[in-house]
């Protein structure tokens, strides 16, 4: 598997991923001006909510089914087909948990109506880890996510599409996230029929244990849970605490920042066989893949947080309107979590890929705990700034214990490239707070960055090379 390959597929799930979150920030400017702070907010929690059972439905499946695709290819259909199976049993759980645990916390009628809707996502969404992931284990594999990519931009077109008519219509709250739903629907039948002809699932057959499969997804998937569990526990314990209006401040900020996490994420997908193979055949390269890795997340971190500081206020006023300034704190704050989460979305990939996934699932306890303890601390007090706040001290505490993991193995951070980084987005961010508005700040500030980090040495001449190569094929 060449770089170039590699590269090629993180760029098509980028592509996947960007038109996604361009679309979702297209519906929070929508959404948030046509329900208020807190229509949005309710519309937001009911999706907060579900976010807790994702994990469920996916159980850390993926990277092992794709392991075993690669260790036994001749043996890709039972593996596939036994994944299917546990994935679905999965998921119907994750479905059945969700709705059943609503009635136990007594929410509203309209909520429970909500999340009994939204938990549907969790078989054929486009949007987040879902059932809908095991079907992509050929493409992952074989790092050919140009199919799955084009089938998302579809999916979240004919969305988009149909809840702007529902909006036209002035719809109701509750025909929205039906429609919001039910339109990642056919780009699911349609990618369904895709994975079985690139890997014909075989549902009978001994040879693959499926007991091994669930043994081996385990410590990936308790590690999974409990890192969606400390993702939104705190928008749990602020809606109980403070309600949907500050939920829907909160959601704005955290939409908008989580979003961005999709970049570590595409690339770590595709650099995951590539740290698999080393960590097999050639277990020194696992350093130098690891390094690269920090090196070009740490390129993108600095500026997304440093620049987001600066253009917080404009931006969320832009997006949802003047009702909604206060959400530009929780920006503000909330896009260092974001900046944290780059390292510890490659620390997490490179354990699982090295057979460490078991530190995963302890710092992921460490998370959450911190996440419970922070939150209910803060969000009394602070609400949405307190629930922001709550977030970003999880993350650091997460990757500390993370790096202190690593060093063993001789996976540190560049610090001395990183500064480099730092130096230039400072440079970037003095350059953009006198500018006027967003449109000029935005490319000013990425050009800006880039002849900074290139005179200072943070960007080589050898990687603008490699790049225009992948750009012009």
């Amino acid at each position: 598997m060449s770089r170039y390959r590699v590269l090629s597929n993180t760029g098509w799930i980028l592509l996947g991923s960007g038109f996604n979150k361009v679309s979702s920030i297209v519906l929070l400017y929508v959404l948030s001006r046509y329900l208020g702070a807190e229509g949005f907010g309710r519309f937001s929690f009911a999706f907060f909510y579900v976010t807790f059972f994702s994990s469920i439905a996916e159980f850390g499946l993926t990277p092992i089914l794709i392991k075993y695709v690669n260790a036994y290819p001749e043996k890709a259909g039972e593996v596939q087909g036994k994944g299917i199976i546990i994935g679905l049993i999965f998921t119907v759980a994750a479905v059945l948990l969700a709705y059943g645990s609503a009635f136990m916390l007594n929410y509203e009628a309209d909520i429970k109506y909500l999340i009994l809707i939204a938990s549907l996502s969790l078989l054929i969404s486009f949007r987040d880890v879902t059932f809908r992931w095991i079907l992509e284990v050929p493409f992952r594999a074989g790092l050919k996510m140009v199919y799955p990519a084009l089938l998302g931009i579809v999916s979240e077109f004919l969305g988009l599409a149909s809840i702007l008519f529902v909006i036209y219509k002035n719809g109701s709250i509750e025909t929205i996230i039906t429609v919001y739903v039910l339109s990642s629907l056919p780009g699911f039948l349609m990618l369904m029929l895709l994975s079985l002809r690139f890997i014909k699932p075989i549902f009978y057959g001994g040879s693959i244990s499926a007991y091994n499969i669930i043994q081996e997804a385990i410590p990936i998937g308790l590690s999974n849970i409990l890192s969606i569990i400390y993702l939104v526990i705190g928008s749990l314990i602020l809606f109980q605490f403070k309600g949907a209006e500050d939920i829907g401040y909160y959601a704005l900020a955290f939409r908008l920042t989580t979003s961005l996490r999709i970049i570590p994420e595409a690339m770590m997908h595709s650099a995951f066989p590539i740290l698999l193979k080393s960590y097999l055949e050639e277990p020194m390269r696992v350093k130098a893949i690891f390094n690269d890795a920090v090196k070009y997340g740490a390129l993108l971190a600095f500026p997304i947080a440093i620049g987001t500081i600066v253009i917080a206020p404009a931006l969320t006023v832009l997006l949802s309107g003047d009702s909604f300034q206060p959400a530009a704190a929780a920006l503000a704050i909330m896009i260092w979590a974001t900046f944290l989460a780059f390292f510890n979305t490659i620390l997490r990939f490179t354990f699982n890929a090295i057979s460490l996934q078991r530190y995963n699932l302890w710092i992921s306890i460490i998370m959450v705990a911190a996440s419970v303890a922070l939150s209910l601390l803060f969000i009394p007090k602070y609400g949405f700034i307190g629930a922001s706040y709550a977030l970003v001290f999880s993350e650091a505490i997460g990757l500390i214990f993370g790096l202190i993991i690593a060093r063993p193995y001789g996976l540190m951070l560049p610090i001395k490239v990183m500064g480099k980084y730092f130096i230039a987005s400072i440079v970037m961010a003095a350059v953009i707070w006198f500018l006027p508005f967003l449109t000029i700040q935005i490319p000013v500030g990425i050009f800006v960055y880039l002849i900074a980090a290139l005179i200072m040495g943070g960007i080589e001449k050898e990687d603008i090379i490699k790049l225009s190569k992948v750009t012009a094929r």
